[in-house]
C-alpha cells in the first residue's frame, strides 16, 4: 500500500489452461465402452508388437479417429487375465 492509501498491484499475465487428459496408463478393469465424440480426436492407444517396444516408445502410440455413431470398446487387464492372454 502506498502512502496515499492506494494499493499497488501488478497485472497478472493470463496463462493458458493445461491440456485435458491423463498420463499413459493401462485399463485395470474388464471392459470399457465409450461413445465416440465426432469432434474429438484425443484417444490414443499403444501398439506393442514385440517386447522391445513395451517401454512406451512414442512411435507406438496411434490416435483413434472417431467414426460417427460408433462405440470404442477397450478391453482391460482383467479381460487379459480371464482369457489367459
Amino acid at each position: 500500500v502506498s502512502g496515499d492509501g492506494e494499493r499497488n498491484t501488478a497485472e497478472k499475465t493470463p496463462q493458458e489452461p493445461p491440456p485435458l487428459g491423463i498420463s499413459p496408463h493401462r485399463d485395470a478393469g474388464f471392459l470399457t465402452v465409450l461413445l465416440q465424440d465426432d469432434d474429438c480426436h484425443s484417444l490414443q492407444v499403444a501398439r506393442f508388437e514385440d517386447e522391445d517396444h513395451r517401454d512406451g516408445d512414442a512411435d507406438c502410440w496411434v490416435t483413434v479417429h472417431p467414426v460417427p455413431g460408433a462405440l470404442t470398446i477397450n478391453t482391460g487387464d482383467m479381460a487379459m487375465i480371464w482369457s489367459n492372454g
